[in-house]
């Protein structure tokens, strides 16, 4: 007060007569201790929007009961609001929110909320939500109050404001549900519960900030106190006014106390509007996220995810096939260019393999025997397809051992975690860790070291549903790009299927290692583990735990020995392995890491090697799955670098050391017949031999497939489809590239012709071709491959058991006359080799797989032959 003059703002002008009310937030206003009634209203608004827009399984009990406890109150407070309000004389109107309730009341009000519940971030949000709400309600409840009527009128006016303010308080406060659902935690709800079942909140809290306010209003409507009125409201927002205007506008009328209206002068009562679509999808919303939650638990506790893994897999299938069907032309209207589509889809799909894992690594593995046809983008992506995973926790490793035996790790391997005398070692933390097993070294009480084999525990939950995922996606995906690849699923998956059975895998070893003891050709070079299978299951298998170096360690292969004169490699050939002294043992039990170290052989800097010949390891490798291939028809189907050791003889030369016999197919006699004499045709380009062997495998398509078999291009055939690819359009950089795409998956068509008849085996013995030809390039082409694969096929015709001594003797003459006929690949491997020595060029698959791009990219193809070696 200056003089004469009181402060008062222009909006204090107009609302003279009454204190003006924010309805929107009405006990905010109607209390001198704002605190209280600040909490609860803000508190539990906010708390009731959140709980019916939340996810059902993010809430807790808390919560609920919070919603019940709430249920009851609106009608309590309105009735207070009636009796301590409007049963006293005071007649509030039309609010305003700017005038003083915002930042007197709802901005402190907010600033506690975010206060206590740790969330400074939200202020920004729910500040803007209550001005968003004020205004609503201004604009939505305001034209009820014209012409003089006030709030407390009569019963039927106060209920249709309370009515229009619930209804338009929910309406604009949903589109800030995105900031206010983090904030219903269980804790919060417990807190705020506290505070609402508090009796004195209700009988006397309430009552009494309800009563305060009514003394306000009447203080300043009596005009004897418009001085201490004038002293209150100068503390709202201050501009100058004469007392004297003041005076002329303050309140003259006596009191009269509010009489109800009568019944009969209400009229006809108006039915609620209860607005039963919108339960009614809330009520859906609510039961689909209940079901989703409850589908979510089971599926992940009692399935290991399967359920959600399917999803993933159809969701993103479907997606990918749209993509490719709006996008697939010579320019795509939601891409930059072809290129781009692969690119992003072949992206999504690496994700989905890696984020489901298990058995989906092994399906695009299998996919990736394919993958030198597909486009360069997945080409990169498959390159990527390591079978790498996490290991898991030793409780699941632990519970995968008590399901299979019926006991603990200690006792069926007869070890001890705690040192115990007489009683076996074993390491929990594995040793490698792929999709489907991981493997542990353990020490068992006789002294056997051992490799154990334990297959991941989720996997037998997941086979059944991952390999129905394969079917129905590649199901819908050969129909939708009419590629005829279907009938080789059902192969496939049994393939995989029982890549997953230790059993199985376990026969494949023996069976094996029988065959290459029965060889004299290979039994001095080659060794196969062995395997207990007194100590095995259907997924545990025990077997020899090998010492030795791994394929893609050339310089641990090719470096000097330093092992000793007329010594081997620790546990060459099936040797004992040395055993430590007691006390390094003791000392290393105490580390996370068991077993010892075995490598005085690589010298005292650890510079030494197994001294051996890359060329003798690669003749090794080729002779032994030329033999699986032609003569045994039994085909060990991964042998990439991680699976094959070498070491070192007493003698000096190398011994390999073939691991991981999960994935292996059998070729029945005929077709080992057929095969040995389709590769004997390709090298003498016996053209007619050739056609009439691979048209009863029901391709079409000879050359491209005499180019496929072996990884070189095919110049003996009538060259048919290079040719017809050639002469597409070259007008335009984008169209050639669609029609040649389009005209590849036409050759491919082609190719296969009849599906039905095409030799199912081929999927992985083109798997084992490719590995072999990208072991041998690592190794700087140290062997001619093609030469030695093509003698053990002309040997097998004169060696099979079961062709009739007639055609053995006809095909003795055949083998010497072949023989001359390879010399031609001798010169080809030796001028490779002379330019090799002068760099003037990589070894002979190196040249090879040259020529192989070349002739593919003129077909339309990009080739990558990286992505088969391993």
């Amino acid at each position: 007060m200056r003089g004469n003059h009181i402060h008062l703002s222009p909006e204090t002008i107009k609302l003279h007569r009454k204190i003006s009310v924010d309805l929107g937030l009405l006990f905010l206003i109607l209390s001198s201790s704002l605190p209280h009634i600040m909490r609860f209203f803000l508190d539990r608004l906010l708390l009731v929007l959140v709980l019916l827009f939340s996810p059902v399984t993010a809430l807790g009990t808390s919560c609920f009961k919070v919603v019940s406890a709430l249920v009851s109150r609106p009608g309590y407070l309105f009735d207070k609001f009636q009796s301590e309000i409007c049963d006293n004389g005071c007649q509030p109107t039309v609010p305003h929110w700017d005038l003083w309730t915002r930042n007197n009341t709802f901005v402190p009000a907010v600033r506690s909320l975010v206060q206590r519940m740790n969330v400074p971030h939200k202020e920004e949000a729910l500040l803007k939500m209550g001005d968003d709400v004020a205004l609503n309600i201004k604009e939505s409840c305001g034209s009820m109050l014209g012409g003089g009527v006030h709030i407390c009128s009569d019963s039927e006016t106060l209920a249709g404001f309370g009515n229009c303010f619930k209804r338009n308080f929910l309406k604009a406060s949903i589109k800030h549900l995105p900031s206010l659902i983090p904030m219903a935690s269980d804790e919060a709800c417990k807190e705020q519960l506290r505070f609402l079942e508090s009796d004195e909140l209700w009988d006397i809290t309430i009552p009494q900030n309800m009563r305060d306010y009514a003394k306000v209003d009447w203080a300043v409507a009596s005009p004897h106190l418009h001085m201490a009125h004038a002293i209150f409201l100068r503390s709202l927002r201050p501009t100058v006014i004469r007392p004297s205007i003041w005076r002329r506008y303050a309140h003259s009328s006596q009191f009269q106390p509010f009489v109800p209206p009568s019944p009969s002068s209400l009229g006809k009562p108006t039915e609620a509007k209860t607005y039963k679509r919108t339960i009614k999808w809330l009520r859906r919303i609510i039961y689909v996220s209940l079901a989703t939650g409850v589908a979510y638990g089971i599926d992940s506790q009692f399935y290991a995810s399967s359920l959600t893994r399917t999803a993933r897999t159809f969701s993103l299938g479907l997606f990918v096939a749209l993509d490719y069907k709006i996008n697939f032309r010579p320019n795509p209207p939601l891409a930059s260019s072809i290129a781009a589509v692969h690119a992003r889809n072949a992206e999504r799909l690496s994700d989905l393999l890696r984020h489901n894992g298990g058995l989906y690594l092994k399906m695009g593995q299998a996919i990736a025997m394919q993958s030198a046809i597909l486009p360069p983008e997945f080409q990169h992506m498959f390159s990527r397809m390591f079978d790498d995973a996490p290991q898991n926790d030793w409780k699941d490793v632990e519970k995968v051992i008590r399901e299979d035996f019926g006991k603990s790790p200690e006792e069926v391997f007869g070890v001890s975690f705690t040192g115990a005398p007489d009683k076996g070692v074993m390491e929990r933390k594995a040793r490698a860790s792929a999709s489907v097993a991981q493997v542990h070294w353990a020490r068992l009480q006789d002294g056997r070291e051992v490799a154990i084999k334990i297959q991941k525990r989720e996997i037998v939950q997941q086979l059944a549903w991952d390999l129905w995922a394969f079917k129905v996606v590649t199901f819908i995906y050969s129909k939708v790009f009419d590629i005829p690849f279907y009938s080789l699923v059902p192969y496939i998956s049994e393939r995989l299927s029982l890549e997953t059975d230790f059993v199985n895998e376990a026969n494949n070893s023996e069976n094996m290692a029988k065959l290459v003891a029965a060889e004299p050709r290979l039994r001095d070079r080659v060794y196969i583990p062995r395997v207990y299978r007194e100590l095995s299951s259907k997924r545990v298998m025990t077997a020899e735990w090998i010492e030795g170096v791994r394929l893609w360690d050339k310089d641990a292969i090719t470096r000097p020995w330093r092992g000793g004169w007329r010594q081997g490699s620790p546990g060459c050939h099936g040797t004992p392995l040395d055993q430590p002294e007691t006390s390094s043992a003791e000392k290393n039990l105490r580390a996370s890491r068991t077993k010892p170290e075995r490598d005085s052989w690589r010298g005292r800097n650890n510079r030494g090697g197994l001294g051996l010949s890359l060329k003798d390891v690669m003749t090794t490798m080729v002779d032994l799955f030329s033999a699986q291939m032609f003569l045994w028809g039994y085909v060990h189907c991964d042998p990439h670098p991680g699976n094959i050791f070498i070491r070192r003889k007493p003698s000096g030369k190398a011994e390999l050391v073939l691991i991981d016999h999960g994935l292996y197919i059998h070729m029945e006699p005929g077709f080992r017949h057929q095969y040995a004499r389709f590769w004997k045709a390709l090298l003498t380009f016996d053209n007619r031999t050739l056609s009439e062997i691979v048209k009863g495998w029901g391709i079409n398509n000879p050359d491209f497939f005499a180019s496929a078999t072996l990884m070189r291009p095919y110049s003996g055939g009538d060259l048919s489809t290079q040719r017809s690819l050639q002469g597409l359009s070259k007008s335009e950089r984008a169209e050639r590239h669609y029609e040649m795409q389009q005209g590849m998956r036409r050759a491919i068509r082609n190719m296969l012709g009849d599906e039905t008849k095409w030799p199912q085996e081929l999927i992985f013995i083109g798997r084992n071709l490719r590995i072999v030809q990208g072991n041998n390039q690592f190794l700087g082409s140290p062997v001619n491959r093609v030469k030695i694969s093509g003698i053990w096929a002309s040997r097998a015709l004169i060696e099979s058991p079961d062709l009739p001594l007639a055609e053995k003797i006809r095909n003795i003459g055949r083998h010497f006359i072949f023989r001359m006929v390879l010399f031609s690949t001798d010169i080809f491997f030796y001028f490779t080799k002379v330019r090799q020595f002068l760099h003037l060029g990589g070894g002979m698959e190196d040249d090879i797989e040259a020529q192989m791009q070349t002739m593919a990219k003129d077909m339309g193809v990009e080739l990558n032959h990286s992505v088969f070696e391993g």
